[in-house]
């Protein structure tokens, strides 16, 4: 699994999602993105690169549901 912040210098988490995405290793690799924005703008961004999970920052009981939910799933 993969959590990453969406907003970083040099490799935004939307970019390094894309990459993720594009390697055929880790294209089921689930991933969760951190942001402090919540906005649809950033959702639709995410849900395109291939993020899995959009989470606001830091509500730790939803980050920590969000975590279960994933590797349940897998």
């Amino acid at each position: 699994m993969l959590i990453t912040d969406l907003e970083m210098p040099r490799l935004n988490g939307f970019d390094l999602a894309a990459r993720v995405r594009a390697d055929p290793r880790l294209r089921t690799l689930p991933i969760i993105a951190l942001s402090a924005r919540d906005n649809a703008d950033f959702h639709e961004r995410a849900r395109l690169a291939g993020i899995n999970r959009y989470e606001t920052k830091l509500d730790r009981e939803r980050l920590c549901l969000a975590l279960t939910n994933v590797l349940e799933i897998r």
